[in-house]
């Protein structure tokens, strides 16, 4: 379980650092449609990325459950720094998520501000 649980994160951070790369060197769409292109490319990885986090919290949540479980079946061994290792773990994942949409929200409203940008200049080269 924790061995898959560590592989899955692995991947989660691989799939965050990716995305926040690629947003980060996001250009102005040189149109219209390729405006509308960016906006929905972002808004899947968006939602790819924040199902994984809570899916990556699920998960330590419940690792975190068998792990008390186990300290209180098995009173001879320490689970607490496995335990503490995980509750940070979880917060991490948490704040990551949060700090994560907050960025969203800024790059959704750059991209929406070129999208509108593109519909005002084509429609201004039509007139």
């Amino acid at each position: 379980m924790s061995v898959s649980f560590n592989t899955n994160l692995k991947e989660l951070w691989n799939s965050h650092d990716g995305v926040k790369s690629d947003l980060r060197e996001d250009e102005v769409a040189d149109s219209l449609e390729g405006a509308q292109d960016r906006m929905e490319r972002f808004r899947r990885q968006r939602y790819r990325l924040i199902e994984n986090f809570i899916a990556s919290q699920q998960e330590a949540k419940n690792l975190l459950h068998h792990l008390r479980c186990a300290s209180v079946e098995d009173t001879r061994r320490d689970m607490t720094p496995s335990i503490q290792h995980m509750e940070t773990v979880i917060r991490q994942l948490q704040n990551e998520q949060s700090k994560f949409e907050d960025y969203c929200t800024e790059h959704e409203g750059r991209l929406d501000l070129a999208l509108q940008f593109r519909a005002y200049e084509r429609e201004a080269s039509e007139v």
